[in-house]
């Protein structure tokens, strides 16, 4: 399968063959927009070094942290809607539904995963475990590899199946008859 054909598909492909051709698109959008997330919260994290603490009920959290996860989420999540729409499902529907669905559920899984359960756990790690999330684990390249990044990739994971699935099952679904 040439590179033209992977990313967009022809009328040649079995049925078969196009799920096949749509998970790996799939997979190359999530990985590229992985790394978009990765990248802006590395750099937003870099470059903003003042934090501001916050107190709900009794729980102090770094507000910088949460706001660089929703600043490094809602790029990566442009760059999602843009190749999952062109290479993964080459959908020609209603753009502005499209758009609104795909952004409610992303911002869904923002909420709920990326940052209530990134919260809690990256809480959870510092006041049960006791390790800072600062925490070199290794280093890479020269860049340390921490525990908050850790945590950070692993809820990445999370999201991405998530997200996978309301894509498939209610942004992109295939609509007979349109």
């Amino acid at each position: 399968m040439g590179v033209s054909t992977l990313l967009y598909g022809n009328d040649n492909l079995t049925e078969g063959q196009e799920k096949g051709r749509q998970a790996l698109v799939y997979l190359l959008a999530g990985i590229v927009s992985t790394i978009v997330n990765a990248a802006s919260f590395v750099i937003f994290d870099k470059i903003v070094t003042k934090s501001v603490y916050v107190t709900i009920i009794k729980w102090s959290f770094d507000a910088m942290l949460y706001l660089n996860q929703g600043l490094s989420w809602l790029l990566s999540m442009i760059a999602s809607y843009i190749m999952i729409r062109l290479f993964v499902f080459r959908s020609n529907g209603h753009v502005v539904k499209e758009l609104f669905q795909f952004v409610s559920t992303r911002f869904l899984t923002f909420l709920v995963v990326s940052e209530a359960l990134f919260m809690l756990v990256v809480m959870f790690t510092e006041h049960f475990v006791g390790m800072s999330r600062d925490t070199v684990l290794i280093e890479v390249l020269g860049l340390n590899l921490t525990v908050l990044y850790l945590l950070k990739a692993l809820n990445g994971l999370v999201a991405a199946g998530i997200n996978y699935m309301l894509s498939f099952f209610v942004v992109f679904k295939e609509k007979k008859n349109d």
